[in-house]
């Protein structure tokens, strides 16, 4: 799953930077000429232009961001339940196949045939169960997943504006994204920072 969370996190904040560009664009004259962004050789050394490229660090925003861990321990938490009762369901079928096993020989055929059909539904019921599961587990993932990427989306954008970003780049120890970055244009920190105090906020309503 970490790779499709990368995935996810990364298309979410690429997103940010393809409206963050569409405001560039709508922003210029009536003139059909279209006119060259400004280069960072063009912005004099300490102005804001030099910081309208920052980056985040997605594997500190999904393991500090408490909204996404609590989510996640929260549906962790069902799956578990329902594991758990899945594999007790499972035991005691074990068991009444032991038994079923030990009298046999005092069981007609007929008796024999309709006990083993019983324990094979019921079988495949629980494999139905767990499969359905699985199914249930994927698709809250997604839902989550959807949540968390609005989330970072909103709060992207209104960063944005507000500090005059035009490009917001992601990246991941392992180097998804980006090879090398200025640490000032971390700005990490302050994501994990305002999005924990917003979610606070939140949970407080």
């Amino acid at each position: 799953m970490i790779g499709f969370k990368h995935l996810c996190l990364s298309i979410c904040l690429i997103g940010t930077l393809a409206s963050c560009d569409k405001k560039v664009q709508t922003e210029s004259t009536d003139s059909p000429v279209a006119v060259a962004a400004p280069s960072d050789k063009d912005a004099p050394a300490g102005t804001a232009f030099d910081r309208s490229i920052v980056f985040v660090n997605i594997d500190t925003l999904q393991e500090k961001y408490q909204f996404y861990t609590d989510a996640k321990k929260q549906l962790e938490r069902k799956m578990e339940s329902m594991d758990k009762s899945l594999g007790t369901k499972m035991e005691a079928l074990y068991k009444r196949a032991g038994e079923l096993e030990k009298k046999a020989q005092d069981m007609t055929r007929v008796q024999m045939e309709d006990a083993q059909k019983s324990l094979m539904a019921e079988e495949d019921n629980i494999r139905k169960s767990r499969e359905q599961m699985e199914k249930s587990f994927i698709k809250e993932q997604e839902t989550l997943d959807a949540d968390l990427k609005k989330r970072i989306n909103s709060y992207l954008a209104q960063l944005s504006k507000k500090e005059g970003y035009r490009y917001i780049l992601s990246y991941t120890q392992a180097g998804l994204g980006m090879l090398y970055g200025d640490p000032s244009l971390d700005i990490t920190n302050q994501v994990v920072k305002e999005l924990n105090e917003t979610y606070e906020q939140s949970k407080k309503k």
